[in-house]
């Protein structure tokens, strides 16, 4: 089944961000009801039961297929200090812990949901002192700068009040020659996608050009564009 450009998966399967957002939005259509600008299982905010299942499913299926493919353009061998921006169920902060043996990673989120959700999926690494989440917006980070080597964020710029805005406060909390990853499922070229992002409070998709002039802005000095022509995913590093 097919809605847009995307597989319409139901609420017990893994799915991506963006798979998500299109089958909550569909769901309120064929009801003819309103889409609620928080409901429980709104990727931008998760809370309640429905927040929590999706998380869940989040942390594996396609959702991970994108971050290992993301991932891979990273050498994370001899990196110390981590990032994590929008950690939702914690799969990711795990991933990194495992690509950097040695170091540590940081995870912020603006739920409070997932921010107990990736505690909880991380105990052991915050018991070893190699891991600490907290709640945070990624317009005002809560570090100093030249904190960290890398930063990620997976299929969460779509839903950040300011994009620019953040992009400046992780460059600033970048070491020199630090990384940030930015991992999206969308190149944001496809009209019905565009269109579909405009229906959801406080989303929007960036295409490639976008994600050039952004990091350009906020004070990247090397940009390196990667897209699955399979699945049209990007993946965007900004070196510092």
């Amino acid at each position: 089944m097919r809605y847009g450009a995307f597989d319409v998966v139901p609420s017990t399967r893994c799915c991506t961000t963006l798979q998500q957002s299109y089958y909550a939005a569909k769901t309120f259509k064929d009801k003819e009801e309103p889409m609620p600008t928080q409901p429980e299982s709104n990727p931008a905010f998760p809370e309640g039961e429905g927040g929590a299942q999706m998380l869940t499913r989040m942390n594996s299926g396609a959702h991970e297929q994108l971050a290992q493919w993301g991932l891979s353009f990273i050498d994370l061998r001899y990196k110390m200090f981590g990032l994590d921006v929008g950690c939702g169920g914690g799969a990711n902060i795990e991933r990194l812990l495992n690509g950097m043996p040695r170091g540590t990673v940081d995870g912020i989120d603006h739920s409070n949901l997932a921010v107990r959700m990736s505690c909880e999926h991380n105990a052991q690494a915050i018991d070893l002192g190699r891991c600490r989440v907290q709640y945070a917006e990624v317009e005002h980070l809560p570090f100093a700068k030249e904190s960290f080597d890398i930063v990620t964020g997976f299929e969460t710029i779509y839903f950040w009040r300011d994009a620019l805005s953040g992009l400046k406060e992780i460059h600033r909390v970048l070491k020199p020659a630090g990384e940030l990853l930015i991992c999206n499922e969308t190149n944001g070229e496809n009209p019905e996608i565009i269109e579909f992002a405009k229906t959801i409070p406080g989303m929007q998709v960036y295409n490639a050009t976008g994600f050039k002039s952004m990091f350009k802005n906020a004070g990247f000095s090397k940009i390196d564009i990667h897209e699955n022509p399979e699945t049209g995913a990007l993946a965007v590093i900004g070196t510092k």
